[in-house]
């Protein structure tokens, strides 16, 4: 009787798979988390969370709902969320429009771990990257939307463009910081007032609807620097080439290293003033190609010059000395070409071109939070959550770009889609188990006429154990876990 029992229970598909040694119970997420001290953080960036569900059980759902393929968070919290919280949609929404909580010194103390964890203030080569990007929208409600200028496509839409700065490194790159800018080209302006006048959000938005790019660029630049990170260079593609912001670079001893555009900004050159496309006649035809050039599919030309970095055209000048180079295709008739410039004129064209390539980083950030992690997806016109939203990507690629620079034997992706795989398989699988263990107790009771009805509960309730507790180690949801979490916020000790 026993002997038939036991082949009925190794015979159930989930108790089967369990049995065996599996490898999904590492949570590459949660070690990651752990290793950067996260609870730490949200405690000492202030992040507190009264009732209902743990503020990490919130923040580990808010984290990964965009890495199980689902279009927004109410789709993930009608499917998945409650193997992860009890409350629902509504929790994670009310929970990103909360005004008092600093996300975006969250965001950098996070950032400041990962770059410390990982050694980078000791790489040779580390930039600071500034970039901008756009997200459309159709409709004309979001707090934050006015119309911008998209130069892939060459016209101007509807969209929140973004600010962003970054820290690259031949180890990856950090997201650093993010500003929202609103513009002045039609936008669309809060219309509820702010509850909490004195909360970082309230003054971040006052400066989206109130400063300009250049400005922004300084200030996250200083605070970056003041918030310890260091690096070599400044690197920026042509909007952010202009005089103000190379000596806003130069002021916090930095080098400056801008793609610039083939505007009339003028340079001293043999006692005269001349235009980039002037400047790049003459140097081709007097000087030639650089020789390390000889074998790339392009030609560069390099030339030492002065530009007058004066405040304005009525104070002193100040010459500074700057070198620019030229890149062009080979056996290309036309006279385009692209334009950089560097201050450090010690510096040969190709170690320029070669930091510029740093700048990359960025490029693959922005894809990386458009397409998988979730960047300005929730579905509202609320400006707090479209706040939260842009700094809670980045806490995503962060989470992401750890695990990468501790482990480095796979892409950047794999490592994401390794962890979206398992934590669809283990959501899916404790929501499952539900009605695999009725199916499994349905088929017990038809011996209850063989077996002892105390013998036949102890079987149920052990399978039931096992599978529990497999899920939730897996999960990182252990009850102890969320019980001393919650002791811990009923004194006023977490966060």
């Amino acid at each position: 009787m026993k002997k038939s029992s036991r082949k009925i229970l190794n015979s159930a598909p989930v108790t089967t798979y369990l049995s065996q040694p599996c490898n999904l119970t590492d949570n590459l997420l949660q070690q990651a988390m752990d290793q950067l001290g996260f609870a730490k953080i949200l405690k000492r960036s202030k992040f507190r969370k009264q009732k209902g569900d743990g503020l990490l059980q919130v923040m580990f759902a808010l984290i990964i709902w965009p890495l199980l393929e689902v279009r927004s968070i109410s789709n993930f919290c009608g499917k998945l969320i409650s193997v992860f919280i009890k409350g629902g949609s509504s929790v994670l929404y009310d929970f990103q429009k909360r005004q008092d909580l600093p996300w975006r010194r969250l965001r950098m103390s996070l950032a400041k771990k990962v770059y410390h964890k990982n050694d980078i203030e000791n790489e040779p080569d580390t930039a600071f990257i500034f970039d901008d990007t756009l997200k459309h929208r159709r409709g004309k409600k979001a707090d934050d939307s006015a119309v911008h200028y998209n130069h892939t496509i060459n016209k101007y839409v509807v969209a929140q463009q973004v600010l962003e700065m970054g820290l690259a490194s031949p180890k990856g790159y950090i997201p650093i910081d993010s500003q929202i800018f609103i513009g002045d080209t039609k936008p669309v302006e809060r219309r509820k007032p702010f509850r909490k006048s004195d909360a970082d959000v309230v003054s971040d938005y006052e400066t989206a609807l109130n400063s300009d790019k250049n400005t922004m660029f300084h200030d996250m630049l200083r605070n970056a620097i003041k918030s310890g990170f260091k690096a070599k260079f400044v690197v920026g593609d042509a909007w952010f080439g202009n005089k103000d912001n190379i000596n806003a670079v130069l002021d916090v001893e930095a080098t400056a290293l801008f793609r610039m555009k083939n505007s009339n900004l003028k340079y001293r050159l043999a006692n005269r003033d001349l235009n980039a496309e002037a400047i790049f006649h003459s140097v081709r035809y007097f000087h030639g190609p650089d020789k390390h050039s000889q074998k790339l599919p392009w030609d560069t030309y390099s030339i030492v010059v002065g530009l007058d970095l004066s405040e304005s055209s009525s104070s002193k000048r100040n010459i500074q000395p700057v070198k620019l180079v030229f890149s062009v295709p080979k056996n290309h008739g036309k006279s385009e070409f692209a334009l950089f410039l560097c201050t450090d004129i010690t510096l040969s064209a190709e170690r320029i071109l070669e930091i510029y390539a740093l700048r990359w980083g960025i490029e693959v950030y922005f894809k990386e939070i458009k397409q998988y992690l979730g960047f300005l997806k929730e579905q509202t016109g609320n400006y707090a959550v479209h706040y939260v939203s842009v700094h809670i990507s980045a806490i995503r690629y962060l989470m992401f770009s750890h695990i990468y620079m501790q482990n480095g034997e796979y892409r950047f992706g794999c490592y994401r889609k390794h962890i979206a795989d398992h934590l669809q398989l283990m959501s899916f699988a404790s929501l499952f188990w539900v009605l695999f263990k009725s199916l499994i107790n349905g088929v017990l009771d038809r011996f209850q006429n063989l077996l002892d009805h105390e013998l036949l509960e102890t079987i149920k309730n052990q399978i039931d154990c096992t599978v529990t507790e497999f899920l939730s180690q897996a999960l990182k949801l252990e009850p102890e876990s969320m019980l001393e979490e919650s002791r811990a916020e009923k004194a006023g000790t977490l966060g």
